[in-house]
């Protein structure tokens, strides 16, 4: 009974394989049931993550310019 039913943890999509083919299928956050043995759920990652990068360099008279990037 437990290889039917799948969580698919927040911030995550769940892609649904019949016997080894995707499906038109994705499953949303939560507990879902699944045919056992036939078909497999693969998560993917949905969340916006933030990454963050500073800079510096010089203009054309020298000058630093500093700048940061989100």
């Amino acid at each position: 009974m437990l290889e039917s039913v799948v969580v698919v943890e927040a911030g995550h999509r769940g892609v649904v394989l019949y016997v080894g083919a995707v499906e038109n299928r994705v499953l949303g956050e939560g507990i879902h049931f699944i045919i056992p043995f036939a078909e497999q759920v693969v998560p993917l990652e949905v969340r916006t993550l933030k990454f963050q990068a500073d800079a510096s360099a010089a203009s054309n008279d020298l000058q630093e310019v500093q700048t940061t990037i989100a």
